[in-house]
């Protein structure tokens, strides 16, 4: 699954990174290190006529039918085996895709009775994770705006990351990500095979501190690697790109 990840590229970087055509940002989120479940989460997504937006939405999806949003926090991954057949995501993946910016993502590896926390990152760029979106409305309120949320699509571990978990987050290649955002695309014969692992070169992970177990921390810190000869430093700087 995908739990946690970092959230740290800024607008300008975001805009020029998806050639996005318009931003609905009311506020801009702040550089986050621990972005985590229900939080408010940048998305990529294409209008009917296929113009890139950049807009914020809540990480933990809410199909459009449900009766109320509890059960966000428990959807926010859609495994890529099933998500042409689950109701809360069969319909948003040919009509409601998305992309969702990260810079690096955390996932644990059982140790023992433990788990221990591993920060993973790919050299030469930030990560672009596979999303579905939808947008819910209040029954009780019918008049408010529509709640907009994101799950993001998971499939097996490549081997360079299997020895820590056994799911990760689907990483889109430009061309890709280009595909995935295509509203004219909306055959799952032609997105399913998107939805792999990606390739094993270029990936980089650590084990850190157990500070990125609590939601409430945040910062560059958490990237800190532990200390052991075991563990080599890994080449890109905590907050770097």
């Amino acid at each position: 699954m995908c739990g946690r990840y970092v959230s740290a590229s800024t607008i300008d970087e975001l805009v020029e990174r998806y050639a996005v055509d318009s931003v609905v940002v009311d506020e801009p989120l702040p550089p986050r290190w621990n972005v985590a479940p229900t939080d408010p989460v940048y998305v990529v997504a294409a209008g009917r006529s296929g113009e890139r937006r950049l807009g914020t939405m809540r990480w933990g999806l809410v199909p459009s039918w449900a009766r109320d949003r509890s059960g966000a926090a428990r959807m926010i991954n859609a495994r890529a085996e099933t998500v042409a057949v689950k109701p809360a995501f069969r319909r948003a993946l040919t009509r409601r895709r998305c992309v969702l910016p990260a810079d690096s993502f955390w996932e644990w590896r059982v140790a023992g009775r433990g788990r221990q926390p591993y920060a993973i990152h790919r050299r030469g760029g930030p990560l672009a994770f596979a999303g579905l979106w939808d947008a819910w409305r209040d029954p009780a309120q019918p008049a408010n705006p529509p709640v907009r949320t994101a799950a993001i699509v998971t499939t097996s571990a490549n081997d360079s990351l299997r020895h820590i978990h056994e799911r990760m987050p689907v990483v889109l290649d430009a061309a890709a990500a280009s595909t995935w955002l295509d509203p004219r695309v909306e055959d799952p014969g032609a997105l399913l095979p998107l939805l792999l692992p990606a390739p094993d070169d270029g990936w980089e992970s650590w084990p850190v501190g157990p500070r990125v177990n609590a939601v409430a921390n945040d910062g560059p810190e958490l990237l800190e690697p532990l200390a052991g000869p075991e563990w080599p430093a890994p080449d890109w700087e905590p907050g770097g790109p």
